[in-house]
């Protein structure tokens, strides 16, 4: 029985010991499973983190352990406590087999528990009833198999993680075992560095590569780098190409650690690259052969980078800094190749010079390449050179050309261009033309096109400017510099287009082209237009140096006024005057700034002016005055201001740094500082406000202009009207566009009053050419006023109004002559009047300085005969008076030339006065004599420009009286056409109203025609020739109107009308041809020398040439002479033909008589010359 309750004691002790360690065990998994999860979840790297983990897994072990382990391992129950557990279980029992236990280990001789029988007896019943249970059944397998469920349930929670998620579980398990270890968990991004170099050359800017294993790359990759041991960490941005990170590092100096960075993952590995010292290159060369076509040898180029052409033969080589194991090509980057070249280097005997071959030779260059070179040196360490070596391969490119264009888009027909241009090439330049058409009317240039003349109204030329030598080299570059005249060879007139460009051949035969350049063609007054409007910079650029100028003074002042009151100077009054010597010098820039300053604006102004033959304008010398102004401005006042605020900074330091006070220098030089700022901020600020009155008056002009303008389109308006309403236009529709008219007159009226009371407004002005022009427009205001230009406008629209449209166009002819009348007045009704206002202002002067040299002559004789008195000495100085007065003229009309004797007299003159204060007879005597000298030669210098003014303004005439005649003809000849339309269908529809408006319609165009050619026969009253064809023309006219008006077609007003055309043509043909006489002439003359072409001027030239007038009396006569024959030969009624061989003798005798009258003039004008 014992033995049995033993048995059952060590069953018991063994299931509750494996109870407990299956409850430690399921606590201790599901601690791991739970912290691994844990960890898995959060995925937080520090290791205290992981340290607590660790430790909570020991606690619970340890914990646990002590509850579950530490009991079970000490239970240890005698046969006794069995006893007592099996009667707590069965009840039944009693305390039967404690007692039996307990009877068992009494001893025998004790007496308490009875007889040693008794004793005997009762064991053996229990023994009986013992052997009889089941004792196994009394252990408790119930709580064995619920900790064994909860150790299965924790160990199957953590398998089922790693199975799930083995390298995260197990990376975990690992993180929790050892927390310190560098083991972490993956990132989203999980960077590589890829094929990373273990060595490098040194000084080799290293290129890197990252790739991610979990693609896509994040936006942010970078390469960090730092010494190798060392802390001090640097990194560069990588750039995202496709699946690659790409980073440069900087050049190597020694070996470092890298890795890359990105993304959340920062915990990649740190990569060593040991630097070596590679061998260097320390001579290289290619060697090209150019192809056959070249026509060029063999040369060295020295460079990494070559371009070569296609085919030909390249040679590299080169030599190391020390012996080298082997040398391969590495290539980066080919061109069109389906393979890569099969190069290979071979090395010389020394294993320091190679050359690079192909397998049958030198390389033919097919497709660009490029290549490193890989050198492995002795210890097996491959270093890959830092130079990239490249070879593009081209074709025959044609040469590049560059012209650099002028910076305008308008020009007169007088433009001289300066072409300058450069032209490049691989081969070798062979020629360099410059080609430019003239186009009729504005047309895009296709881009195909090469200026050709076939182009629709185009007329082409091409200039040689540059061509190679024969046996010579051709260049590689070539400039070329043209001053190039259109006009002369080009039909150049206003309306047409210019285009011109470069080009350029090679020796191959290929041509290059610039940019096409193109340019309008306008009259002069549209590009002083254009010119004034780039004048509004000037005043801009001008009024932001005054504002800089205005600021410093400011600064100035307020440092003058601290420095008074502190009687020392602190560091910011010195830092503002550094500041105030700073903005002086953004002043000057402002002004004499080489690219963008006034005066370089104001050159290119001129520039411009002077390309298109407009160097004579009022424009250009205004220019000229204001280029004075602004360079006495920069050498003045600007150099002084610049001198005294430096100066003062200087002071200003060095009191400050020695701590002086009070600081009386620096006062004294803040003084003279704001005295010369002053002084500046006056010049600059009278210089704005020329420019700005002069701005102001030169709109003024073009409002002017714009009114006249306006006044001629309602006068042509009206014209056509009027015919209109002849034709038999509706009431309504004529009272409605009257009422127009009238109101744009009324308009009009209101402008014009409105700008005379502006010009009359105008306030005096110190400067003398200001002046003029203020005087000029007060005058052009009066005239307005005296001729009632505005009154003229409203009397037009009130007769508008009342359907008078004759009186109307009376009142409107008024009003548009007195606003050319105001325009006269500021030179701007024309340039033949221009010129000839120019001739007559410097023949005023050529008599003032002839009678201003006579009277120096007479002055240095009565010197010189020792009349040597006070009045001599007043004589003198009001002579000197009057030749400045001169010269300021002569300046002012742009006379250089003329001016420059005229200011050496004055001076000879201011060398008389002197030696007369001094009473040295003599030497005034010479001074006075040199002055009479020079004002004769000025004299004379004027008296040509006059007559050579003369001669220009009397070829403007001519040219314009070309173009009037032209336009009459072009008017004359549609209604010729249109009167023998109308007289062919006369007796047929001579009832017809339609034919009779037609009619009227024809007289009412050709009575306009009458009036504009009896105009012009007025004006060419000394072309008595000319105005003779021009008045028969005009009585010719007068006789179509009348026959018209009686719808007398055919013959009288047919015939008329033609035989006005007829006369019409003889004249313009013959001016035409005479004007192109004239401008060859004049080119022909132009070189020679000034006093050759002067002595050939006649002193008083006519507006037509004596051989011009016979030309066409010579055509009139053979036309007479046609018509006559004509009238001999006829069949018509013996009644007309007498009335029209009256008609031709009464033309032959008033021929006769202009033959008389031309032949007078010859005479006379060969008379005034002799």
């Amino acid at each position: 029985m014992l033995d049995e309750l033993a048995r059952l004691a060590d069953d018991a002790r063994r299931t509750l010991r494996w109870q407990a360690l299956l409850l430690w065990l399921a606590w201790l998994l599901g601690t791991i499973a739970l912290v691994v999860l844990l960890d898995m979840t959060i995925r937080r790297e520090e290791v205290g983190l992981r340290v607590l983990s660790l430790m909570v897994v020991l606690g619970v072990a340890i914990g646990f352990a002590v509850r579950y382990l530490r009991p079970a391992w000490r239970f240890r129950p005698s046969a006794l406590d069995v006893a007592r557990w099996i009667e707590r279980r069965r009840p039944e029992w009693g305390q039967r087999l404690s007692t039996f236990v307990e009877l068992s280990v009494i001893p025998p001789d004790d007496p308490r528990f009875g007889s040693l029988e008794f004793r005997g007896e009762a064991l053996a019943e229990l023994g009986k009833q013992a052997a009889q249970a089941r004792w196994s059944d009394c252990i408790d397998l119930h709580r064995l198999r619920r900790a064994l469920m909860v150790c299965g349930a924790a160990a199957v929670s953590l398998g089922l993680l790693a199975a799930f998620f083995p390298q995260q579980t197990w990376l975990g398990v690992r993180r929790l075992v050892v927390p310190w270890a560098p083991v972490h968990w993956p990132r989203a991004d999980q960077l590589e560095l890829h094929r990373p170099p273990t060595a490098a050359a040194l000084g080799t800017e290293l290129q890197l590569e990252i790739i991610d294993r979990n693609p896509p790359l994040p936006d942010d990759v970078r390469i960090e780098f730092r010494p190798a041991g060392s802390d001090e960490l640097e990194f560069v941005p990588a750039t995202l190409i496709g699946e690659v990170a790409v980073a440069n590092l900087p050049p190597l100096t020694q070996s470092i650690q890298v890795r890359g960075v990105g993304g959340d993952d920062d915990r990649m590995p740190w990569h060593t690259v040991e630097v070596v010292q590679p061998p260097e290159l320390t001579d290289y060369r290619f060697v090209v052969t150019p192809p056959d076509y070249a026509a060029q040898s063999s040369r060295e180029i020295i460079g990494r980078g070559i371009r070569v052409l296609l085919g030909s033969m390249v040679d590299f080589c080169g030599t190391f800094s020390e012996p080298v194991e082997a040398v391969t090509v590495e290539f980066s980057r080919t061109e069109g190749l389906s393979s890569l070249p099969e190069w290979q280097i071979v090395l010389d005997g020394d294993r320091r010079t190679f050359h690079l071959e192909a397998p049958d030779g030198p390389w033919r260059a097919t497709h660009s390449v490029t290549w490193r070179l890989a050198v492995r040196l002795g210890n097996g360490l491959v270093v890959k050179q830092p130079e990239v070596w490249s070879i593009e391969v081209v074709d025959d490119l044609p040469p590049e050309v560059a012209m650099r264009h002028p910076p305008v888009s308008a020009v007169t027909e007088e433009v001289r261009f300066q072409i300058r241009g450069d032209a490049t090439d691989d081969l070798g330049l062979q020629q360099i033309d410059l080609h430019a058409r003239s186009l009729r009317a504005p047309s895009l240039v296709d881009e195909g096109s090469t200026g050709g003349a076939d182009d629709e109204g185009g007329v082409a030329e091409s200039i040689r400017l540059w061509e190679a030598e024969p046996g010579a080299e051709p260049p590689l570059e070539r400039a070329v510099d043209l001053l190039w005249t259109p006009a002369d060879s080009l039909p150049v007139a206003v309306g047409r287009s210019l285009e011109f460009w470069l080009e350029a051949r090679d020796v191959a035969g290929q041509v290059g082209r610039s940019d096409v350049y193109r340019v309008e063609i306008r009259a002069p007054e549209e590009v002083l237009h254009a010119a004034e409007e780039r004048q509004r910079e000037l005043v801009d650029a001008v009024e932001q140096a005054l504002e800089l100028q205005r600021r410093n003074a400011q600064i100035v002042q307020r440092a003058a006024v601290m420095v008074e009151q502190q009687q020392a100077v602190d560091a910011a009054t010195a830092d503002a005057l550094a500041s105030a010597t700073q903005i002086q010098n953004s002043v000057g820039q402002k002004l004499g700034d080489p690219d963008r300053g006034v005066l370089r604006q104001i050159d290119d102004l001129r520039t411009l002016l002077q390309q298109n033959g407009l160097e004579d304008s009022e424009l250009d010398r205004a220019l000229e005055r204001l280029a004075r102004e602004v360079a006495g401005v920069m050498d003045g006042e600007l150099v002084q201001a610049k001198l005294d605020v430096f100066q003062a900074m200087r002071t200003a330091r060095k009191d400050r740094d020695t701590g002086a006070s009070p600081a009386d220098a620096t006062q004294r030089d803040l003084a003279q500082a704001m005295e010369s700022q002053s002084a500046l901020v006056d010049r600059l600020q009278g210089l704005f406000r020329d420019l700005s009155v002069a701005g102001a008056m030169q709109q003024m002009q073009r409002e002017l202009l714009q009114i006249g303008q306006l006044q001629q389109r309602i006068e042509e308006d009206t014209r056509r009207l009027q015919l209109e309403a002849i034709e038999g236009l509706s009431r309504e529709e004529l009272k409605r566009r009257s009422g127009d008219l009238a109101a744009d007159q009324q308009t009009l009226a209101r402008q014009t009053d409105a700008l005379a009371d502006r010009m009359a407004d105008v306030a005096p002005l110190d400067s003398d050419a200001l002046e003029t022009q203020r005087q000029w427009l007060n005058a052009a205001a009066r005239t307005l006023a005296d001729r009632q230009a505005s009154s003229s406008m409203r009397t037009s629209a009130d007769q508008l109004l009342g359907g008078d449209l004759a009186r109307s166009l009376a009142e409107q002819s008024d009003a548009s002559e007195a606003i050319d009348a105001a325009l006269a007045e500021l030179g701007l009704d024309s340039q033949q009047t221009q010129l000839a206002n120019r001739a007559r202002s410097l023949g005023e002067i050529e008599q003032e300085l002839g009678q201003l040299a006579q009277q120096q002559q007479q002055l240095a004789d009565s010197i010189r005969a020792g009349q040597q008195t006070e009045q001599s000495q007043q004589q003198q100085r009001d002579l000197q008076s009057r030749a400045a007065q001169q010269a300021d003229q002569l300046d002012a009309s742009g006379d250089r030339q003329s001016a420059d004797p005229v200011r050496q007299a004055v001076d000879a003159q201011e060398k008389a006065l002197d030696a007369l204060g001094q009473a040295e007879s003599e030497r005034a005597a010479d001074a006075a004599q040199a002055a009479a000298e020079r004002l004769q030669q000025a004299a004379e210098n004027v008296r040509q420009r006059a007559r050579q003014a003369e001669q220009a303004a009397q070829t403007e005439r001519a040219f314009q009286l070309v173009r009037e005649l032209a336009q009459l003809v072009d008017r004359q000849r549609p209604i010729a056409d249109a009167l023998k339309q109308l007289g062919q269908r006369q007796a047929e529809s001579r009832r017809d109203a339609d034919w009779q408006a037609q009619v009227r319609r024809a007289a009412a165009e050709q009575q306009a025609v009458r009036h504009e050619a009896e105009r012009i026969a007025s004006a060419v009253q000394d072309a008595p020739a000319f105005g003779f064809a021009v008045q028969q023309a005009t009585e010719a006219m007068g006789l179509a109107v009348l026959s018209a008006q009686r719808f007398r077609v055919d013959p009288e007003a047919m015939a008329y009308a033609h035989a006005a055309l007829r006369k019409l043509e003889l004249a313009a043909q013959a001016i035409q041809q005479q004007a192109a006489e004239d401008e060859q002439s004049e080119d022909e003359g132009s070189d020679r020398p000034d006093s050759e072409g002067a002595n050939q001027m006649p002193k008083d030239p006519p507006l037509v040439s004596p051989i011009a007038s016979l030309k066409l009396l010579r055509a009139l006569q053979a036309d007479l002479n046609a018509r006559t024959r004509t009238i001999a030969a006829g069949d018509g009624q013996q009644a007309d033909r007498a009335r029209i061989l009256a008609v031709l003798a009464a033309e032959q005798e008033a021929l006769g008589k202009q033959v008389e009258v031309l032949v007078q003039q010859i005479e006379a004008t060969s008379d005034a010359n002799r």
